[in-house]
């Protein structure tokens, strides 16, 4: 077996028209869902039973350096929102050198990432959430 490459300057996360760039050194986007998949249930006698969710909904973590441009899309987007409940946006998360591949219609800011300042540089950590994520390829390199 041959050595593999993870680049993380590959992986790439737009929401609606923009591509999100500026990202924390680290861990810079997350993907979760919201619920499992299956709940087992035990019966009396032992019996077991398990329950399909159908809750597709999912968040998104992007944290990014505080002196990203895409805060201030993100904000926006937060913003359009709130005045005129228009910020939610197709989002597509991809793994350029993988095979890693995750979508949904319908994305939304949550909340407004948390602000610090400090001597030293800070992040932003913004979470974004969606009604319906599309069957995702979780792959490798």
């Amino acid at each position: 077996m041959g050595i593999v490459t993870y680049d993380p300057k590959l992986v790439s996360f737009s929401i609606g028209e923009n591509t999100i760039v500026g990202y924390a050194p680290g861990t810079f986007i997350e993907f979760e869902a919201n619920e499992d998949e299956w709940t087992t249930v035990v019966g009396a006698d032992g019996k077991t039973c398990r329950v399909k969710s159908n809750n597709l909904t999912a968040q998104f973590r992007v944290t990014l350096m505080q002196t990203s441009p895409s805060n201030d899309i993100l904000s926006a987007l937060r913003n359009a929102d709130r005045i005129s409940n228009s910020g939610s946006k197709p989002a597509f998360l991809k793994d350029g050198g993988g095979r890693t591949v995750i979508s949904a219609q319908n994305c939304w800011v949550k909340k407004l990432a948390p602000t610090a300042y400090a001597t030293d540089h800070s992040t932003r950590e913004w979470v974004l959430e969606t009604d319906e994520y599309a069957p995702p390829n979780i792959g490798g390199n």
